[in-house]
């Protein structure tokens, strides 16, 4: 019995120091997490400030050309969509 015993407080006391050395390891990759993510963003600006950003007149003339474009397609669409509800009706009335 007594070795059953002995046998149960190594188990036990194995089993703590298992449990003690995962503890760390968590802390550990928080941290690590922590610092990947302060590179991470440190990077991204570090990106940033090497991108070569348009103009203002640039911006301004390729954003009326968007809305033009936008305009020109919203008037073709529009119009065959007239075109073909025109159509249909008259194929209605003829049958």
């Amino acid at each position: 019995m007594a070795d059953q015993d002995n046998v149960k407080a190594l188990d036990s006391d194995q089993e703590d120091k298992k449990a003690e050395k995962k503890e760390p390891k968590v802390k550990k990759e928080k941290f690590r997490f922590i610092k990947k993510t302060g590179k991470f963003f440190k990077d991204c600006r570090s990106e940033l400030k090497k991108v070569v950003w348009a103009s203002r007149k640039t911006t301004t003339n390729e954003t009326v050309l968007v809305i033009l474009a936008i305009i020109i397609v919203a008037a073709v669409i529009g119009t065959l969509d007239y075109l073909f509800a025109n159509a249909i009706e008259l194929i209605g009335a003829l049958y």
